[in-house]
């Protein structure tokens, strides 16, 4: 199975998914995310529907700008030249329990996912909400969102 996808990133939705923390280290950035949406045209799914994978990261290099919601909260434009790209990204930020939008200026963007991954056509829930009740295990989430739990790809290039 392949780990990694960064031709298909038009084909997952955040906007039903749960992070939490980031990191932010130089020009990389990583998302934690639990309940992404891969639709039905991605390399992760042969359904024909659109699935949830139940945990997987979004990588981001080459940054030079963040805006969540409404404010800029990073900036390192001014210093680099180069072919970039927007990326929009969002869910339900489990600190705040509020959905946010983030939109993320870099040159690559990818999805990386665990050798443990599970897709399914179910949702994946870290926190209680109106709708649905928790159906992932609290240590577990802890690890992961911790990142405690990164695939060795990514313990290289965040964790050095």
């Amino acid at each position: 199975m392949k780990f990694s996808f960064n031709e298909s990133f038009d084909f997952i939705n955040t906007s039903e998914s749960f992070f939490k923390d980031y990191l932010l280290n130089d020009d990389k950035m990583l998302m934690p995310y639990v309940n992404l949406t891969i639709m039905d045209g991605h390399p992760l799914n042969k359904t024909g529907i659109d699935v949830q994978l139940n945990y997987g990261y979004m990588v981001f290099t080459g940054v030079v700008l963040v805006k969540r919601n409404k404010s800029w909260i990073y900036d390192k434009s001014q210093f680099r030249y180069g072919k970039y790209k927007f990326f929009d990204v969002g869910g339900t930020n489990i600190d705040s329990g509020e959905n946010e939008d983030l939109k993320i200026l870099c040159e690559t963007g990818y999805l990386q996912v665990g050798h443990d991954a599970v897709i399914e056509s179910k949702f994946w829930i870290p926190i209680e909400t109106p709708n649905y009740c928790v159906n992932l295990n609290a240590t577990y989430l802890k690890y992961f969102f911790g990142f405690k739990m990164l695939p060795i790809e990514l313990e290289k290039i965040f964790l050095k």
